[in-house]
């Protein structure tokens, strides 16, 4: 299962910039565990994403999260709520008893969906 927690992110233009941190709910550590073919590795994507919402303001029951990555890096944007510490995603790649991390991006940038009842996220500058 996933937790979210909502927070605002450091703008780069004008405006209010808000995000959900999408993590694994506790006691889990993982966001996905897999296996790589015959090869006998174990790999767990742990940590966390953000992803800004939208809209802003506005009562709905359409909801637009958005994941970026820098293309020339290939790091998460953002990588932490404003004023937070570094949350990113790693991957661990784990055959016998050796294990190795790294850092891990998505392929999804763009996720919309519908609530079943609206909401409406305020967001303003103070």
């Amino acid at each position: 299962m996933v937790e979210g927690e909502i927070g605002f992110i450091k703008a780069t233009a004008p405006g209010i910039n808000v995000g959900f941190d999408l993590k694994p709910q506790p006691p889990l550590t993982s966001l996905a565990t897999y296996e790589c073919g015959n090869l006998g590795e174990l790999n767990k994507i742990e940590g966390s994403v953000i992803a800004k919402i939208l809209p802003l303001n506005k009562m709905t029951t359409a909801t637009s999260l958005t994941y970026k990555v820098s293309k020339a890096t290939g790091q998460q944007v953002p990588e932490s709520f404003e004023g937070a510490p570094k949350d990113t995603l790693s991957t661990t790649f784990t055959k016998g008893i050796e294990s190795s991390t790294g850092e891990s991006s998505l392929k999804m940038t763009e996720f919309v969906g519908k609530n079943t009842n609206p909401l409406e996220i305020k967001a303003k500058e103070l």
